[in-house]
């Protein structure tokens, strides 16, 4: 099981919502739908127990007791019994129940739209006519059914529900792929409507005119539709969608009428096999209710001879219960229909799910919900939880299964995200499902065609939860997570096909109509449909949200950037084999990204750059073991040069590779690579002294700069070259209190070089004059920390280079504070007995800074006793500490060592100048 960290409240804060509380946005209609679906299981369970008891009195009081006295009752009291017997076999099987008398598929409304759902309900209506009438056509020729001919028009009707025309239909209109698909599907109703035609003329015996008058309205209605859709092909999208929304409700209503006019009541039972019945539940109930109400009221009359007192009734009982079972499942099937839709679309709409792929989730759910109240009991303890279904469907055999599992998963950790609840709490009722997490990971890995779907949304879902996640438990995860790198822009139009919610691909998305806006005649009627549509729509997913997530690369990055959170998963990614590789590779703007667009290009770029830089910042050895295998990626600086150098590029991808360059750079090897390009060195200092750079962006590069200065003089060299006459500037970024470290650690870096090449690029006269502004921020006594370490030691560094200067300006009437300067060090030093591993070098630069002032005006050794520095010399000289043979840390390991003199021979000498008897001024 996947280990998860869940952000826990403070205890002062206001509770926050939980699953439990009811506070979550579905959680409502969750419980409307499942107090719903607990109330139509009662209709539902009190048939089952009106059949089970009426099957009970038939066979053991009816049948076992009058079985002699019964005539008539005998063969209707024996059909019921095998309606019911039937009924009750089948339930041991679920799908032979689903398939027959399950409540829920009992009524099925199909939702048609102009395009080839029209052309499919067109094709099913007509196709079940003429087979229907075929039917109807022979047995009146062949075999009169006299009397009982409405019986056998109900068995009709159970007989073409169940051979399933529409589903062959809808099939084969999914699957035209081509020209001679699509003129075949197309030319269906037509071979129909005249073989039919053709049977009435010659079995039925009627005159042609009489034969084709019933026929006409369907031709009709499938002449205007083929010319509508070769019509409006020419026509602005804003008058075909109206075209479209008006249809979607004309077309339906007119071939309804003409079924009913043209075939009456064999028209209406058509109807309803093909738009209504979707299995034999209400054909049954129907015959359970005829039969039943025939010998109910007619009992009294047949049985008024018998001697048996008990028959009449014992035989009124029986089919009064058999009445009420038929009346149960009719009212269940009626209350499912009428009102199941609105829940589940309150439960949709709860749970953010778009479009209509989604209500199939939703749906499963309801089934599933269904399925536990009729097994367990409407009165079961058991709570029916949407997120409990989506876990446990998770390691279901079926991938609409697992489709709905994920998509239900991903919609419910955004909505907690849109609507600022707990994720981490949703996240902990997901993971502590056995093996939820592993089964997640594992979808990362079905790479057939039927299962991109399922990817697309397994991934959005570890993305959504990866920040709460620890992936040590669970084995093969970074390579689950790197195979998504491996997909190209192909994958999009796989998404399609698998209905992806409010997914569209660029091509579509800049195919998407314009909208227009003004007062010309559609107007009115497109506003009151689009009114009437919204009433009852669910909200499609942003789809510029799925523009920019078009690919399973942007998923993985994101991923692996959130699972880098955790030292442990940073091992497991440091470990995987040809990751960097593919992640440096999508920083390239050269890689083959045919048809994807710039924006999805600047996303991979960017995606890459924040990874990068959160893998380089790790702490500790890990992070040591990250950073040299990102350095030793031959593609990894020309990819981010190139950034650099692209004008495309925006701020923040600039910051992020100039970021990247700064940890890096604590390994003095890639300090030296990254020197070695020229186009570094510029655009960093270009953007540390320019002036209209955002403060974030001069800071960035500050750092950067700084650690490329740090012991290496070619650096050093290359960085003074580049910033010439802006040299004097660094003066003004030192009043600052932003730029004060940055400026500060770049400057004492910058002194490392010799007197005469800092002559040679004219920045010694400059360099000195920074010492009146090093010195009064010295003094500010609220200045702490690596702050203030970097000014000391920028001090005592230009004491080094300069120290004729340094002592002129300790000299200088105009400066009159050493004794406050001397006063902070003696402080700092006394406060600093252990090292801080943020600013390690902070004894060493105070005790270089006495060696310093001393050595240039011995004169003030007695100002450092007064003020107790021999004390403090003493102190660190008993307390030395392996911190301060490192100058740069990475977490708790040191990445940068110390190059100066030891500590305790720099105290000593210290101590040895402080300690003489040279008077003060």
């Amino acid at each position: 099981m996947a280990a998860v960290t869940v952000p826990m409240p403070a205890a002062n804060s206001e509770a926050s919502p939980t699953p439990a509380s009811g506070d979550l946005p579905w959680t409502a209609a969750e419980k409307r739908l499942n107090s719903f679906v607990r109330a139509v299981a009662l209709v539902e369970r009190m048939g089952n127990g009106l059949g089970t008891l009426a099957f009970t009195w038939a066979t053991v009081v009816v049948l076992g007791g009058f079985s002699t006295d019964l005539r008539q009752d005998f063969w209707y009291a024996t059909a019921i019994v095998f309606l019911e017997a039937f009924r009750v076999f089948s339930r041991e099987s679920r799908s032979d129940d689903q398939l027959l008398f399950k409540t829920t598929g009992g009524v099925r409304l199909k939702r048609v739209v102009l395009g080839s759902g029209v052309l499919y309900y067109l094709n099913a209506v007509i196709v079940v006519v003429c087979f229907s009438n075929a039917l109807v056509i022979i047995t009146n020729h062949y075999f009169p059914l006299g009397p009982n001919k409405t019986l056998a028009l109900a068995a009709l009707l159970a007989l073409v529900s169940k051979l399933e025309f529409s589903t062959y239909i809808e099939g084969l209109s999914s699957s035209g792929r081509n020209i001679f698909a699509t003129v075949f599907f197309r030319c269906i109703p037509i071979v129909a409507l005249v073989l039919l035609a053709v049977g009435i003329v010659y079995l039925g015996d009627l005159k042609p005119a009489n034969a084709l008058l019933p026929l006409m309205p369907l031709f009709a209605s499938w002449i205007v539709y083929n010319l509508l859709v070769l019509s409006l092909q020419n026509h602005e999208q804003k008058f075909v969608l109206v075209t479209k929304m008006l249809c979607t409700v004309i077309f339906p209503l007119w071939v309804a009428i003409s079924l009913v006019v043209a075939f009456k009541t064999l028209g209406l039972l058509i109807l309803l096999s093909t738009a209504l019945l979707g299995n034999i539940q209400i054909p049954v109930a129907i015959a359970r209710i005829v039969l039943s109400s025939m010998r109910l009221f007619k009992v009294n009359g047949h049985h008024k001879a018998s001697s048996n007192e008990h028959l009449i009734p014992a035989l009124k009982i029986f089919y009064i219960m058999v009445f009420l079972q038929g009346i149960s499942y009719i009212m269940a099937c009626m209350l499912e229909t009428a009102f199941s839709f609105w829940f589940r679309r309150l439960l949709a709409k709860g749970c953010g799910l778009g479009g209509e792929p989604e209500m199939k989730s939703i749906n499963l759910y309801y089934e599933h919900a269904y399925d536990k109240c009729m097994q367990d009991g409407i009165l079961s303890q058991e709570d029916l939880k949407l997120v409990r279904f989506a876990v446990d469907s998770l390691s279901s055999n079926s991938r609409a299964q697992n489709l709905a599992a994920v998509r239900i998963l991903y919609s419910l950790l955004k909505k907690t995200e849109i609507t600022r609840n707990s994720t981490g709490l949703l996240v902990s009722e997901v993971t502590t499902s056995k093996n939820s997490v592993g089964t997640l990971i594992s979808m990362l890995g079905w790479t057939e065609p039927e299962d991109e779907g399922i990817r697309l949304f397994a991934a959005e879902v570890i993305a959504k939860m990866a920040g709460n996640l620890r992936i040590v438990g669970i084995p093969g995860t970074v390579q689950m997570v790197s195979s998504l790198l491996d997909n190209d822009a192909r994958a999009s139009e796989v998404c399609i096909n698998m209905e992806v919610p409010g997914y569209l691909s660029p091509s579509r998305i800049q195919a998407l109509p314009v909208q227009v806006t003004g007062n010309n005649v559609l107007s009115t009627p497109k506003k009151f449909l689009q009114c009437m549509k919204n009433l009852i729509s669910i909200p499609k997913e942003d789809e510029e949200f799925w523009m920019a997530k078009d690919s399973f690369p942007s998923q993985a990055l994101e991923i692996l950037e959130k699972l880098a959170h955790d030292l442990d998963n940073c091992a497991e990614i440091s470990r995987a084999t040809g990751l960097f590789a593919k992640i440096i590779g999508f920083m390239s703007y050269t890689i083959d990204t045919t048809n994807i667009p710039g924006t999805q290009k600047q996303l991979w770029t960017t995606s890459s750059l924040k990874l990068i830089i959160k893998l380089a910042s790790t702490n500790g050895e890990i992070g040591m073991v990250l950073r040299q295998k990102i350095s030793e990626q031959p593609f990894l600086l020309s990819n981010l040069a190139e950034i650099l150098e692209d004008s495309c590029s925006n701020q923040y991808q600039l910051e992020l590779v100039m970021g990247i360059l700064a940890k890096l750079a604590v390994d003095m090897e890639a300090r030296r690579e990254i020197g070695s390009f020229q186009v570094f060195v510029t655009m960093l200092v270009n953007a540390f002294v320019g002036r209209d750079q955002p403060p974030s962006t001069r800071k960035v590069a500050g750092e950067a700069l700084s650690m490329l200065s740090m012991g290496n003089a070619r650096n050093f060299s290359a960085i003074l070259e580049a910033i010439g006459p802006n040299f004097i500037d660094l003066k003004d970024m030192l009043m600052y209190e932003e730029y004060i470290y940055v400026t500060a650690s770049l400057l004492q870096n910058v002194c490392a070089l010799s007197q005469e090449k800092l002559s040679q690029l004219g920045s010694s006269k400059h360099l000195s004059s920074f010492l009146p502004v090093v010195f009064t921020k010295m003094m500010n006594r609220e200045l702490k920390g690596k702050k203030l370490e970097a000014l000391i030691s920028l001090a005592s560094q230009i004491c080094k280079v300069f120290p004729q200067c340094f002592a002129q300006e300790l000299e200088s009437s105009q400066y009159n504070g050493l004794a406050d300067i001397i006063q902070n060090l003696v402080a700092t030093l006394n406060s600093s007995k252990k090292p801080s591993l943020e600013y390690p070098r902070m004894r060493r630069v105070i005790v270089e800074m006495t060696i310093c002032i001393l050595e240039s005006c011995p004169r003030y050794a007695t100002i450092f006793r007064e003020k107790g520095m021999m004390e403090a010399l003493s102190m660190v000289e008993r307390t030395p500490s392996k911190v301060e043979k490192y100058r740069v840390f990475s977490g708790h390991v040191g990445v940068v060592t110390e190059g100066g003199l030891p500590l305790l021979t720099l105290v000593a000498r210290a101590k040895e100048l402080v300690a003489s008897a040279t008077p003060s001024p």
